[in-house]
């Protein structure tokens, strides 16, 4: 993901963090910047600054909760979701070049890795239960699957 959000940064005028931000704004309708914080393992002060920016080019929107005022949600404007939405295109493309020629069995092995790797980043391995097998932690033979 991040090779693809670096190609994609590169014919914008965001760097590669700031271009992974919006990406995680445009996937989440109101999203907390302690939410981007956890999701990302970014720094409050590195994400406040790129928001601020996001805010001062008309990408983002960051509205105060009306019952707890240190709480915000933060949106894309119409600007900041055609700019994901461009970026998102530009890696598309470069998925699919980078995946021309691939037999179609590989691709379904490639896309059976990736969605481990899915469940392990979002669940860890405590979760992780494939074809009536639950992963226990040590399992060499399981972790080098992944």
């Amino acid at each position: 993901m991040t090779h693809l959000v670096l190609k994609a940064a590169q014919s914008s005028n965001y760097s590669v963090a700031e271009a992974r931000i919006l990406y995680e704004i445009y996937g989440n309708e109101r999203i907390s910047a302690t939410d981007i914080v956890s999701s990302l393992h970014v720094d409050k002060g590195y994400l406040s600054r790129i928001l601020k920016k996001f805010e001062a080019n008309g990408l983002v929107i960051r509205q105060t909760s009306k019952t707890d005022l240190r709480k915000a949600t933060i949106s894309l404007t119409d600007a900041g979701r055609k700019l994901a939405e461009k970026l998102i295109a530009e890696s598309n493309k470069e998925i699919e070049k980078d995946l021309s020629g691939i037999s179609e069995e590989r691709l379904k092995e490639l896309s059976g890795h990736m969605e481990a790797i899915h469940i392990y980043e979002k669940y860890g391995f405590h979760e992780i239960k494939l074809d009536n097998y639950e992963y226990v932690r040590g399992d060499i033979a399981f972790e080098r699957w992944l």
